[in-house]
């Protein structure tokens, strides 16, 4: 058997994800209280780790400033 597919045998099947969607303009609706801030990359990117057996287990949106991103 290969090494890689020897490392593929070994490897999780399911991983645990974390979605940070970074948006000055939707953080700011988010945190105005509007309840319904479309987000479609953070909606994609969600569907796409549970389409594949994976969880989404931390999803935010964050402002686009330095002290937010780290």
């Amino acid at each position: 058997m290969s090494t890689p597919a020897k490392h593929k045998e070994g490897a999780k099947k399911q991983y645990k994800c974390a979605i940070i969607t970074i948006s000055t303009s939707k953080y700011w609706k988010k945190e105005e209280g509007e309840t319904d801030v479309a987000d479609l990359s953070g909606e994609i990117a969600k569907e796409l780790v549970t389409e594949n057996g994976h969880e989404v287990v931390y999803y935010t949106i964050v402002p686009d400033e330095e002290d937010k991103i780290h």
